[in-house]
């Protein structure tokens, strides 16, 4: 009898346990996460980027909420920074800021979240110091660092605000890493841009271009349904 006590008790504790996170973001050295209640919180190495973004920039050892909303819904944590979402598609954003990564048209760092525009977004990835988003009209947007082309507006200037990188309006989902990124349209697609590596192969080309500043269709096939980027 005991033993099935003890039983229910732990299934219990580790169902309520695991009921109370709705979603984590992991960056290199802090992360993120939304409990179901809406409320966001973080933890980890703080640095004088305040990645945590509890305005402070001390190491924060165990998860602490960040800001007193109980209305976000998406997380993104980065190499030193990270994004949050709201349910009514507010961008927000904190830390790190030395390629304007974060979208505030500067280059100072923030030790809160601050909000980006007034526009409404979909989904937006944090890399390393470059950012990927699309909009709720499914355009697609991209700042920050970009010295191999990681923005893919066809140059290599850093981009301190949210600039649209292409006039499609279908893209559905993203993902950034240290130097490119990679796209899913709605058709089933994939697109890829940054720097390319050839000896590598890492985004998939085929080519002996090193830097793809546009984003550019990999292959032909039509039904991609998510990705992954990673370093290497």
């Amino acid at each position: 009898m005991k033993k099935i006590l003890l039983l229910i008790l732990t299934a219990i504790a580790t169902t309520s346990y695991a009921q109370c996170w709705k979603t984590v973001a992991v960056g290199e050295k802090h992360s993120l996460g939304i409990q179901t209640d809406g409320t966001l919180w973080a933890w980890g190495f703080n640095g004088d980027s305040g990645n945590v973004g509890n305005a402070s920039t001390a190491n924060v050892l165990s998860p602490v909420q960040i800001s007193t909303a109980t209305d976000w819904k998406e997380i993104s944590a980065g190499i030193a920074y990270s994004f949050a979402l709201k349910q009514s598609g507010a961008l927000w954003a904190w830390g790190s800021n030395y390629y304007g990564n974060l979208g505030t048209g500067t280059t100072a760092f923030s030790t809160t979240p601050v909000q980006i525009g007034t526009s409404t977004w979909k989904m937006v990835k944090a890399g390393y110091h470059q950012s990927v988003g699309i909009k709720s009209d499914g355009t697609l947007w991209a700042w920050g660092d970009n010295q191999d082309g990681n923005i893919g507006d066809g140059t290599f200037i850093d981009r301190l605000v949210p600039t649209q990188i292409s006039t499609a309006t279908n893209w559905k989902s993203i993902s950034c890493n240290l130097s490119r990124s990679i796209a899913i349209k709605e058709d089933g697609t994939l697109w890829v841009w940054g720097f390319n590596s050839p000896a590598l192969g890492v985004t998939g080309m085929g080519s002996n271009v090193t830097h793809i500043t546009v984003p550019t269709q990999v292959g032909t096939d039509t039904d991609w349904k998510e990705t992954a980027a990673g370093n290497g």
